[in-house]
């Protein structure tokens, strides 16, 4: 097992209380959530679909049931409360639920591209700020909506002053231009720090270089492959959260040993 994968990741940096999951998808990090101790688990789907799948796998992999400390919400979080439209894109025919997003321009994408053949339907959903939730002890909150970050953390600045969670974003520039500067610069105006593994180092999020590290990813079904550096998960915690960044260390303090173990002895 490999210690980088999120459903590793997430529970090692997750202590007692409320985790929440915001953009779930199909529920494999919600899942791996509600297996942390003395944790419950609040986990947000806005596509009807999407949130029907992730209930019924989730289930499944529970032996039958959704586990007792888990708690769905078939809603989208962001700045307000109120009605929104999210796209859900086809590459060459196939449904592809986890880009779907609420800023995306599919018909843009589609004009712009001759190497898949992209559309896109729309669905109504409901959109709140998580703040609405009065959630008194979040612990750690997971943020994977397609370019909608800025909104999601903007409706949590209540319950991040207040808990100061550790925060695990997807933040790229694919999905919305500028975002890796936008998003960052909100969670420093709430007293985070942001870091990023590389080469299975951890760095400081003042490394992070968008032109060298973000370089444009190809679309799926494209059958093209990834650039082979590309940073598109982060992980912020609150420069007085003296767990978080003990925590972080260890698990550095792992990612070298297994370097200097994989590496021949000197002659």
């Amino acid at each position: 097992m490999d210690i980088l994968e999120n459903s590793i990741l997430m529970p090692l940096l997750c202590r007692p209380g409320t985790l929440v999951d915001v953009g779930a998808n199909f529920g494999e990090c919600a899942y791996c959530l509600s297996t942390v101790k003395d944790a419950r688990v609040v986990a947000f789907e806005p596509v009807v679909q999407t949130f029907i799948g992730m209930c019924t796998l989730i289930a499944q992999a529970a032996g039958g049931e959704l586990p007792a400390n888990l708690t769905v919400y078939n809603l989208g979080l962001g700045a307000g409360i109120g009605p929104a439209s999210i796209a859900i894109p086809y590459f060459n025919g196939i449904r592809w639920e986890g880009r779907a997003s609420v800023v995306k321009d599919f018909g843009e994408m589609a004009r712009q591209t001759d190497k898949v053949e992209v559309s896109h339907v729309t669905q109504d959903i409901v959109s709140v700020p998580l703040d609405m939730f009065d959630i008194q002890d979040a612990t750690f909150l997971k943020i994977d909506v397609e370019g909608f970050e800025k909104e999601v953390i903007q409706g949590a600045a209540g319950t991040i002053a207040r808990c100061r969670p550790v925060i695990h974003v997807e933040i790229e520039e694919q999905h919305r231009k500028n975002a890796t500067i936008e998003v960052p610069a909100l969670l420093a105006s709430l007293d985070y720090r942001g870091f990023f593994f590389l080469d299975r180092t951890l760095r400081d999020f003042a490394e992070f270089d968008r032109t060298t590290m973000q370089k444009s990813p190809p679309l799926p079904r494209t059958g093209e492959l990834y650039p082979i550096t590309y940073i598109g998960d982060f992980i912020f915690v609150h420069k007085q959260d003296a767990w978080a960044l003990q925590r972080l260390a260890e698990i550095a303090g792992h990612l070298m040993s297994e370097r200097f173990a994989a590496e021949p002895p000197p002659v």
